[in-house]
């Protein structure tokens, strides 16, 4: 361990990140109602004119300009070093580390110099302590990584306070052969500079630079069209009123509206599917070309491997588990697959599976059920699609 480093660098609280890939909202707050629908109140009247959610973006500008001032940059060529560690305690584990400048020409891109990082238990993360990336301002990172053997490592830029939201992040397959890895951000709070690794892996960082962008922020990024699948919407008060957004959204998701599975089957083969008909029939009423997405899961207490298991829905005990008899799984995911087919095409396995009270099974029984409801929806219809189980923006990549 190297003690300097960790005796020099406070500790900061345990941290929190977010990954570029699936993730959801939870669904706007609150329960829908479990009741069969109310009567619904007057609909909200239409604007005299609605945009078009299809929209051809300008023509990029001839005059856009954008420059890139380097602020910080370090070859790691002097005895000067700035890496440190933020460490925390997790249960069974004392945090345990190397980070120093290495001044071995072998594990030097150029030069004689590079920094070296070794993580030898969890709840460790290096970074940077002698700059700040600024609020509001946009920043781009570039460095040179490489390691003693293939490993994951993120690079981020990201917020020290409560929330701990990456403005720029990328996740580098690193391998014995230099590479060089890139960030950009515009970061809404002071923000540091953070890297990742797992743990047993030798991983050198060499040629570090960081630039302040300055450009156009309305130059289009794209001529492209922008397809009008990629708005969406939650509507989990359907009963409560009967209104139709009019904001020409093509997707609707169905978590939270009363329709997970211990609400469809709250006692063991009675099923009621009377809310969730009256939501998709809703939809398909109001636009026939807009697709939905049935967040699958929340197994009833009575088929649950951990009835005591602490839930959000349903009766707040047993429904975050998985089912203890997979033959359940596969009961409950024919019967929506054959009622809704033609009429549901997205089917999510999950909501927020990274979160306890949501999912308190395994990485493997989510595999296992993803599998099933692969086969079954298929079999089904073939033009159905299966989506992963979503994850949280704060605790996904953990």
């Amino acid at each position: 361990m190297n003690t300097r480093a960790r005796s020099r660098v406070p500790r900061l609280p345990a941290l929190a990140l977010m990954v570029s890939g699936l993730i959801t909202a939870c669904g706007g707050g609150g329960s829908a109602p479990a009741d069969a629908p109310a009567a619904a109140q007057p609909e909200v009247a239409a604007p005299q004119a609605i945009a078009k959610t299809t929209v051809m973006l300008p023509a990029q500008s001839a005059t856009v300009t954008r420059t890139e001032t380097t602020v910080y940059q370090d070859d790691f060529e002097s005895a000067a070093f700035h890496w440190g560690v933020n460490a925390w305690s997790e249960v069974g584990s004392s945090p345990q580390w190397v980070v120093e400048r290495n001044t071995q020409a072998a594990n030097a891109r150029a030069g004689s110099g590079s920094a070296h990082f070794r993580v030898d238990s969890p709840a460790v993360i290096f970074l940077l302590d002698n700059f700040t990336f600024a609020n509001g301002k946009r920043y781009k990172v570039t460095a040179w990584i490489k390691s003693d053997m293939p490993a994951g490592v993120e690079l981020m830029a990201r917020g020290g306070g409560p929330g701990y939201y990456p403005y720029a992040i990328v996740r580098h397959s690193a391998t014995s052969t230099w590479q060089q890895v890139s960030i950009e951000g515009v970061m809404a709070e002071d923000t540091r500079l953070f890297l990742t690794s797992p743990t047993g892996v030798n991983v050198y960082l060499d040629d570090l630079k960081i630039a302040e962008v300055k450009q156009d922020e309305l130059k289009p990024q794209s001529t492209a069209t922008i397809p009008d699948t990629l708005f969406g919407l939650h509507m989990n008060k359907l009963g409560t009123h009967n209104a139709w957004p009019k904001l020409g959204q093509k997707v609707i998701r169905l978590h939270d509206t009363g329709t997970h599975w211990c609400n469809l089957e709250p006692q063991r083969d009675v099923w009621n599917f009377d809310r969730m008909d009256y939501i998709v029939n809703h939809v398909r009423t109001k636009d026939p070309q807009t697709q939905m997405i049935y967040t699958m899961g929340q197994t009833p207490a009575h088929s649950s491997s951990q009835p005591g298991a602490t839930s959000l829905y349903c009766t707040s005990s047993g429904e975050s588990a998985p089912p203890a008899d997979m033959q359940r799984w596969t009961q409950y995911v024919t019967q929506v697959g054959q009622r809704y087919k033609g009429k549901i095409k997205y089917w999510e396995i999950w909501n927020e599976w990274d979160i306890p009270q949501v999912y308190s099974g395994d990485v493997a029984k989510m595999v296992e059920m993803t599998r099933i409801a692969r086969e079954v929806l298929k079999g089904i219809d073939a033009n159905n699609v299966i989506l992963a189980p979503s994850i949280t923006a704060r605790l996904g990549t953990q």
